[in-house]
């Protein structure tokens, strides 16, 4: 079989490649076979710390008209963005010996981190704490992972179903 530059990288990322025989089925450039913990976890790392940053800005500037409860929406996108990728890095590189399902281990993690972005907004200049945007945050989380994690399941059957 003849080899080609750089099909070590390709074969770590999952690129298709006739010459490397693998399967369609079971391999995709979206979502490699092994993948890399920074594959896996990389964008949630970047949400988690893109809102650290975001709650670390003392006044945002008023561009965008505003709305009542528009921070609450705002919350609830990013929170709920944050759990999608949060489950997604648990979905492609599950931990060892993990006791509690998925949902439930994103859930947790995405509103102990809003309560832990409410305390720390207490002493950033200009922001303030409140109990109402750390519900947002709750409410951006469930919902996500409700139609996220509801919807996956079901197609990933269908997947496996029509690979066999």
């Amino acid at each position: 079989m003849r080899r080609f530059r750089g099909q070590k990288i390709c074969r770590a990322i999952g690129w298709q490649n006739p010459a490397m025989r693998i399967p369609l089925a079971k391999t995709s450039v979206l979502t490699p076979r092994h993948p890399t913990r920074l594959f896996a976890w990389g964008p949630a790392l970047i949400g988690f710390l893109g809102l650290f940053w975001l709650s670390s800005i003392s006044k945002f500037p008023k561009a965008i008209p505003s709305f009542a409860f528009d921070d609450k929406v705002a919350h609830i996108l990013a929170y709920g963005t944050l759990a999608i990728l949060f489950f997604r890095g648990l979905e492609l590189q599950p931990p060892r010996g993990l006791k509690i399902s998925k949902p439930l281990l994103t859930l947790l993690v995405c509103v102990l981190y809003g309560a832990s972005d409410e305390i720390h907004q207490l002493f950033v200049h200009g922001r303030c704490c409140e109990f109402l945007d750390w519900v947002a945050d709750a409410i951006g989380a469930c919902g996500a992972l409700y139609f996220f994690a509801g919807l996956q399941w079901p197609w990933r059957k269908k997947v496996a179903n029509a690979a066999r």
